[in-house]
């Protein structure tokens, strides 16, 4: 067997711009419905792994990494690893899916008594990560409610990246994908919902069916000499 070695970045970005152009239904919205476009370029890619990487496409075939975070997938499992004696990824996920991360975050209700309406910051927004865990007790600290906490923590850092980087390119699509996402509501809620708050509804926050293909069919694409104008 002959292994042949391809780019990694540039495999993702070969296969997503193929179901991008090939696929109609290929792109949804958290809220519901396929998103599509004319022209999907350019757009913003936010591949989360272990990591994350934002790749800015302008074209089929031309694209850079613009910036990259530290403050991935592997930061919400070595948290959630060393705070309980959970020793597997899918159960760590299903642990922060059953807590509630009100009772370890600290709101902006918390503080004020309620919105604060000069800055437009509703009572639920979450003014400190683990704020509340000052004045609580151990024993009455459940592990899914701080699990939940790191899960959402880590989502809206990805978030609040995503726009700053987008609105420095002036991006308004924006693409996210990588295993961290899977079938993971909390952060796709998240991403979704700081995109639209910070941006004031005019960034678009996708997400793709076919989440996890996208590199493997890069990888026979250009093996077998598809280029970015064939791809696109």
């Amino acid at each position: 067997v002959k292994v042949v070695k391809y780019d990694e970045m540039q495999c993702l970005i070969s296969g997503l711009n193929f179901l991008l152009n090939r696929v109609p239904d290929e792109v949804f919205g958290y809220e519901g419905g396929m998103q599509s476009f004319a022209d999907p370029h350019p757009y913003l890619l936010v591949n989360v792994g272990s990591g994350i990487s934002f790749l800015r496409c302008i074209s089929a075939d031309k694209f850079e990494r613009v910036m990259g975070s530290a403050i991935g997938g592997a930061t919400f499992w070595g948290l959630v690893r060393s705070m309980t004696k959970v020793r597997d990824y899918d159960e760590a996920m299903k642990l922060a899916m059953a807590g509630n991360s009100d009772s370890v975050n600290m709101t902006v209700g918390d503080i004020y008594g309620g919105d604060y309406p000069s800055f437009s910051l509703p009572r639920n927004m979450t003014a400190s990560f683990f704020g509340k865990v000052r004045s609580l007790t151990p024993l009455s600290l459940l592990i899914e409610s701080p699990s939940n906490a790191v899960l959402f923590m880590v989502s809206n850092n990805i978030g609040q990246l995503t726009y700053l980087t987008a609105q420095k390119y002036g991006i308004e699509k924006i693409y996210f994908s990588g295993n961290f996402l899977r079938g993971n509501e909390i952060a796709m809620q998240a991403l979704h919902r700081a995109i639209t708050f910070w941006s004031g509804g005019k960034m678009r926050s996708c997400f793709l069916r076919h989440e996890g293909h996208f590199g493997a069919l890069g990888a026979f694409l250009l093996h077998n000499g598809f280029t970015g104008e064939d791809i696109a």
